[in-house]
């Protein structure tokens, strides 16, 4: 059974595939620094490494209300971890209580597809595909 985290921030749904889901973080301890590649606004620390907060709404073409995120969701991809703001968790939830459309892969794009639930469209975000476009800043 496939199962999706649900969050939100800044107006946007989005989701994150549950088997690249590391963990939720309610009031994080982030660290803005000097310097930080265009995309990171903060960095945290993770066992013993620094982890980017990346700013989602950039990636997505929306306009970002700054401040600090009420959580923060730790994502694995295959260049390592990242982190995502969210002002809220809206849940695991079981791919079949919704409806999940899936784009076809012609172009690299952060969004892997779409989840209807409850209402709401989320984003299924391609974590791969959103780290490394944060790599190709450097």
């Amino acid at each position: 059974m496939n199962r999706l985290g649900l969050f939100r921030v800044d107006g946007i749904h989005y989701a994150v595939p549950l088997p690249r889901l590391v963990r939720i973080v309610q009031q994080p301890r982030c660290f803005p620094l000097p310097r930080l590649p265009r995309g990171v606004d903060a960095v945290l620390v993770e066992n013993e490494r620094l982890v980017p907060l990346l700013n989602l709404p950039m990636f997505m073409d929306i306009e970002a209300v700054q401040g600090q995120p009420e959580y923060v969701v730790f994502a694995d991809s295959e260049y390592g971890t990242i982190a995502l703001p969210a002002l809220e968790t809206c849940g695991i939830v079981a791919k079949q209580k919704g409806r999940a459309i899936y784009m076809a892969g012609e172009h690299a794009s952060i969004r892997a597809g779409e989840f209807d639930y409850l209402q709401n469209r989320f984003t299924i975000l391609d974590i791969d595909c959103l780290t490394m476009r944060l790599t190709q800043a450097f």
